[in-house]
């Protein structure tokens, strides 16, 4: 059963969830769901405002923000992508895209359905903005000179592949 209780009153019992703190260049899961909270924790947790905490054990049917989050990724699991985490109920989603000749790439402006207005995004520090005319001009010049090795030959079949070859070749190096 979880019950809300006093700090001090919690000691030998169960986090029902995550108690997350910032400090000093700190911030994450200061205490993660299933610690057993001790006399040495409760000034750590009066230190950081926390007056009371959920304890007890999760009762059947429910589920933890981090289950939930889990769920959710394994639903949307889609190729190239793959899933952090959970910390804290949320998943780290990360897309890999590759290359291609297209470049610069460009999405639509807005999400409307009949949007046809595309646009390039270039990242400057941390943030994602609408490049200016020259930095759009760079792009387009940047984009032209990949790297013969790097480019895709996006029409090649295993069956071009001569073994004989790649032996050859992998012993030599």
């Amino acid at each position: 059963m979880i019950r809300k209780t006093d700090v001090k009153d919690a000691v030998g019992s169960p986090l029902c969830h995550d108690i997350t703190a910032m400090y000093e260049g700190f911030k994450g899961a200061l205490f993660k769901r299933g610690h057993v909270i001790e006399e040495k924790d409760i000034e750590t947790l009066l230190d950081i405002g926390k007056k009371t905490v959920y304890v007890g054990e999760v009762e059947e049917g429910m589920l933890h923000e981090d289950d939930c989050a889990l769920r959710l990724a394994a639903m949307a699991q889609t190729e190239g992508t793959h899933y952090e985490g959970p910390s804290e109920g949320k998943m780290l989603l990360l897309i890999w895209c590759p290359g291609g000749y297209g470049r610069p790439y460009s999405s639509p402006q807005t999400m409307d359905r009949n949007n046809k207005e595309k646009i390039c995004y270039i990242r400057k520090g941390s943030i994602t903005a609408e490049p200016t005319d020259d930095e759009l001009k760079e792009l387009y010049s940047l984009s032209n000179r990949t790297p013969y090795d790097d480019q895709v030959n996006h029409t090649a079949e295993l069956s071009d592949l001569n073994y004989t070859l790649i032996k050859s070749y992998l012993k030599e190096i």
